[in-house]
């Protein structure tokens, strides 16, 4: 059985014993808040019953003893507290009926009898004032010899009493009630109390367990995931290393093809552009028609000759390999750019290291890729290109002003060749990137880490006593590069020509 499945289900009874005495605490608190607020309420009205019985009776007694100030003295200014006693006795009574609850029919009855008697005795008071108006002192005073005022003044006092008594008695019924309720709620917060702390300790203890199922569990999965990793590594690194043997045989065949169209390809053109030749030279004077028709023929043989050039070049580029990196991105930038009627800008080393082979082809595939783009897609007017070296290395940018890469592209690697940009970069450790700068267009960035101090630099000059070496066309970068500064004030639409030598590679 599942530990945390039995714990949770062990924990249901005493959740649920937990909850109904809540309940019960919390109903039972509000039943006592709502005697305490009735007590409250009971409580001030009795105190406003008990204050208003107490004036009444004051209000009589002074009415009492100004009636009698009177008889014994005769002046009128003695009967001012029975003036006032009367202007308020009728209003106090109205608020002491008000006062008691319809529900409370023995107190409304003594206030009846209290409002009868203090009727009764105003009533006494009046007529011994009234005596003494009509008959003199001495007629007032044989009445109040009586014991009529006294016996009515005492049923008075007592009714004020009882009335008095009823209301303490109510409110001590209804405060013992609320200290009952008091007492009850604090054994029910304490039961819940101590239900609650039983459950507390119970969930600590499920949470530690829960937590070290947690912690096992993470540590199983942070073990699968590094496994996992461990695995896309070297299934990276197995594709990557097959990715760069395809690169390197790719290259390889590619040489070896260039190699032989130039040696039988070459050879053939070459030898069936002297035998036309020969031809013309014996034929050219005795059959004009056929001397035209040869010199059309050779034409075409030269034409021949320059696309198996081209196809060379293409395949692998002989400045690369004779006259290095920047030599080779100027020829093929300025190439491309003539055969598209393109603007460009063009910035390599005066002097730049004996690249590892691998890095030499690396980038000028990435150029070739990145031209290739540019005519097709861009709707570009300039092109920008820019080698740089560095401190850890090489960098390459090539910037066009066309219409910018979408978004949909920079997701999608397989389109317009970014994937094999990306991964010939990667593949020697650099970085790729690809993004719309601010000012529009399009920017292919990449950066090769080549450590310096292994690599000896050669300034170009020295490289270009190897033009004895190299075949004809192969001699005309030299051209391309003295010529640079020119071409790019005439833009790459026209061809450039220097000291008689035409740009085109062998």
């Amino acid at each position: 059985m599942d530990p945390v499945a039995f714990n949770r289900r062990s924990l249901a009874l005493p959740l649920l014993l937990a909850a109904l005495v809540s309940l019960g605490v919390l109903v039972f608190s509000e039943f006592s808040h709502e005697r305490l607020y009735e007590a409250g309420a009971y409580a001030r009205r009795s105190l406003g019953l008990q204050e208003l019985t107490r004036e009444i009776q004051t209000l009589v007694l002074d009415a009492e003893t100004a009636q009698r100030g009177y008889v014994l003295t005769g002046r009128a200014e003695y009967l001012e507290p029975y003036k006032l006693a009367v202007q308020k006795l009728s209003d106090r009574m109205r608020q002491l009926q008000a006062l008691v609850p319809a529900s409370a029919s023995e107190q409304l009855q003594r206030a009846d009898r209290i409002g009868l008697l203090i009727d009764t005795r105003m009533a006494e008071i009046e007529t011994a004032l009234a005596l003494h108006r009509e008959r003199g002192p001495e007629a007032a005073l044989r009445l109040e010899q009586t014991d009529v005022g006294k016996e009515t003044m005492d049923e008075l006092r007592a009714e004020l009493q009882r009335f008095t008594a009823h209301e303490r008695a109510h409110a001590g019924a209804l405060w013992t009630l609320w200290e009952q309720d008091i007492l009850y709620s604090r054994f029910g917060m304490a039961l819940s109390s101590s239900f609650n702390l039983f459950l507390l300790g119970a969930v600590y203890l499920l949470a530690l367990r829960d937590a070290r199922l947690r912690e096992q569990a993470n540590r199983q999965l942070l073990e699968h995931k590094a496994e996992l990793e461990r695995t896309v590594r070297e299934r990276t690194a197995e594709l990557s290393r097959a990715y760069r043997h395809l690169q390197s045989v790719q290259e390889t065949e590619k040489s070896r093809l260039a190699r032989d169209i130039h040696d039988e390809l070459g050879a053939i053109l070459v030898s069936a552009k002297m035998d036309a030749a020969w031809v013309q030279q014996h034929l050219s004077a005795l059959e004009p028609e056929i001397s035209a028709t040869l010199r059309r023929l050779l034409l075409t043989l030269d034409e021949g000759v320059q696309i198996k050039r081209r196809l060379i070049e293409d395949l692998r580029p002989t400045l690369l390999d004779n006259l290095g990196l920047g030599a080779a991105i100027e020829w093929q930038t300025s190439e491309v750019c003539q055969r598209a009627g393109l603007r460009a800008h063009i910035s390599v080393p005066e002097e730049e290291p004996e690249w590892p082979s691998e890095v030499a082809i690396a980038l000028f595939r990435i150029v070739q890729e990145a031209l290739t783009n540019i005519v097709r897609y861009a709707r570009a007017r300039q092109v920008w290109v820019e080698l740089t070296l560095e401190r850890q290395g090489v960098r390459l940018s090539i910037r066009d002003d066309g219409i910018g890469i979408g978004a949909e592209v920079k997701t999608e690697p397989l389109s317009h060749g970014i994937l094999g940009m990306r991964e010939r970069v990667m593949g020697l450790g650099g970085t790729f990137r690809i993004e719309t700068p601010a000012e529009g267009g399009t920017r292919v960035e990449a950066f090769v880490p080549v450590v310096q101090g292994d690599i000896e630099t050669t300034p170009l000059s020295a490289r270009l006593r190897r033009r004895k070496t190299m075949p004809a066309g192969a001699a005309g970068g030299h051209a391309v590069i003295r010529n640079r500064r020119a071409a790019n004030r005439r833009g790459c639409g026209a061809p450039i020509r220097r000291a008689g030598v035409r740009l085109r590679p062998s």
